[in-house]
């Protein structure tokens, strides 16, 4: 099972209303559990070949972002929810998430362009990574039985294989 939501409520903490930081948890880090408890009965079959959880996080979950305090606080929680959650259920269900590489989509297409520089800085490149960059780490991760608790942090400048 691979957690991978996105939604955005971005202003200062200070102009963030209660529901703005409520939404973004509710998308990241509450379905994060809800998934969690409910594929779990179905991942935990004793059998030789282990189940997989991924949650997919987010360098703004690492370093913060300027307007983002609810998307880092919820991103951050994943990488939590993710370390504690391989020590209740190893062996058996690996669980891992991945901070993957700054890629193009519907959500980056929305960061204005004065933002633009500001968000690219940490990542050292121009241009953000394409979704089969960021589709290989996650097949990467799955393909890896005995990979648990673990945060795979991806690097704009590696391109795998991974």
């Amino acid at each position: 099972v691979i957690h991978c939501a996105g939604n955005t409520r971005n202003q200062s903490i200070l102009s963030m209303t209660p529901n703005d930081w409520r939404d973004v948890r509710r998308v990241h880090l509450d379905a994060g559990y809800r998934i969690a408890r409910g594929a779990h009965p179905n991942m935990s079959h004793g059998s030789a070949k282990p189940g997989h959880l991924l949650f997919i996080s987010s360098l703004v979950g690492i370093r913060g972002g300027r307007g983002q305090s609810n998307y880092a606080a919820a991103k951050s929680g994943l990488i939590g929810l993710t370390f504690s959650l391989a020590r209740e259920w190893a062996p058996g269900v690996n669980v891992n998430a991945i901070r993957p590489p700054l890629t193009g989509s519907a959500m980056t297409d929305s960061i204005p362009e004065n933002r633009f520089n500001d968000v690219m800085n940490p990542v050292l490149t121009d241009d953000m990574a394409p979704p089969e960059q960021t589709a290989q780490l996650v097949e990467h991760v799955i393909d890896q039985p005995e990979l648990t608790g673990q945060l795979l942090s991806a690097d704009h400048r590696v391109r795998g294989p991974w």
